[in-house]
C-alpha cells in the first residue's frame, strides 16, 4: 500500500514493483487523509523527536525506542488513530477518492 506520493510513483518506485510481480499495489485515492494509521504514528513519534540527542547509530536506535515505549505506555493515542479510520473512510468516499479536510 503506498498514498501515491511522489516517492512511491517515481520511475525507480515504478520499476521496482515491476520487477516484483508477485507484490500487488493497491488503487489509492491521490489526496485523501492519510488512510495508513502508522503514518500517524510515525507523526506523533517525529513530532517528539530531539535531534541533538542523536550521534550515532547506536543513540539514534535507542531513540526511536525510547520515542515507540512512551506510546506503548499512551495506547490511547493509538487507539484513538484506529478508531479515527471508519470516519475518514467515509470522508474519502464521500469526496470519491478527492480531497477531504480531515
Amino acid at each position: 500500500m503506498h498514498d501515491n506520493a511522489s516517492v512511491h510513483t517515481a520511475r525507480l518506485s515504478r520499476q521496482w514493483f515491476e520487477n516484483h510481480p508477485h507484490i500487488t499495489v493497491l488503487s489509492w485515492p491521490a489526496m485523501s487523509p492519510d488512510l495508513n494509521p502508522m503514518k500517524h504514528v510515525w507523526a506523533i513519534m517525529a513530532k517528539e523527536w530531539e535531534p541533538m540527542q542523536v550521534r550515532t547509530v547506536q543513540a539514534l536506535e535507542q531513540h526511536v525506542r525510547e520515542i515507540w515505549r512512551t506510546l506503548e505506555r499512551r495506547h490511547n493515542i493509538i487507539r484513538r488513530i484506529v478508531l479515527s479510520m471508519p470516519q475518514r473512510l467515509l470522508a474519502v468516499m464521500q469526496a470519491q477518492g478527492g480531497y477531504t479536510k480531515n
